[in-house]
């Protein structure tokens, strides 16, 4: 189940419980005026998610180098991950380089990661 609520370029996403698996999230490719981008024009896409939106390291990140990003029927897809991360309240954004070479952050947001009870 996709769960997320967007605002123009920001996408807060619904909680998930610490030790779960999180069935990640699909977009469609936009520029900030709505033009849907050609998968073709897409080198790659990088999202990394972090606890201080100033940190130079990501706690985890999703990219297509290693297929944790893929094109699925069109869109950029999430794929599912275990969030055995520290609890807490995580931003991202995601960042499109073409292929010319132009780099692009085309969305951000963030995801509440929850203590579960089971351990």
């Amino acid at each position: 189940m996709s769960c997320k609520t967007e605002n123009k370029n920001y996408i807060t996403l619904c909680s998930v419980k610490k030790g779960d698996t999180w069935e990640g999230f699909n977009f469609e490719l936009q520029e900030d005026n709505g033009t849907v981008i050609p998968l073709d024009d897409v080198a790659s896409i990088l999202i990394q998610f972090k606890k201080n939106k100033t940190a130079q390291i990501a706690n985890f990140e999703f990219k297509t180098e290693n297929n944790t990003i893929q094109f699925i029927d069109g869109k950029a897809t999430l794929m599912p991950i275990v969030m055995n991360f520290d609890i807490g309240i995580y931003f991202f954004d995601c960042q499109l380089t073409y292929t010319n070479g132009k780099v692009s952050t085309i969305f951000e947001g963030q995801i509440e990661l929850k203590q579960d009870v089971s351990r």
